[in-house]
């Protein structure tokens, strides 16, 4: 199954179009990580009501505006593993999306 593999992924926010481009190892494991994030966040919120603590992080996204409101998808398969920096490198330039107006990377 391709979710089993490494590859770089993006998540796009349907509500304001920003994007977080990642890599994994194993995609599939990644996305579940984030929805999980997702969750233990929302747990959060609801034990100490506040401002969010990474306004601009794609987790904070993804529990303000619910996990429907994301589409996450694979932009590139990268069999060998030592190439993934590189290519996550390369998308998150090729996207822009170090620009907060058009994404959630910051590093």
């Amino acid at each position: 199954m391709s979710n089993y593999r490494p590859g770089i992924y993006k998540i796009t926010c349907n509500v304001d179009g920003r994007v977080y481009v990642g890599k994994s190892v194993v995609i599939g494991k990644r996305w579940a990580s984030h929805r999980q994030g997702v969750q233990e966040a929302h747990d959060r919120h609801h034990r100490n009501p506040g401002p969010d603590n990474y306004p601009d992080s794609i987790t904070n996204s993804l529990v303000r505006h619910g996990l429907a409101q994301h589409k996450f998808e694979v932009i590139e398969f990268v069999d060998d593993v030592e190439r993934l920096n590189e290519r996550e490198r390369y998308w998150i330039d090729a996207l822009g999306v170090m620009d907060q107006t058009r994404g959630f990377n910051r590093a």
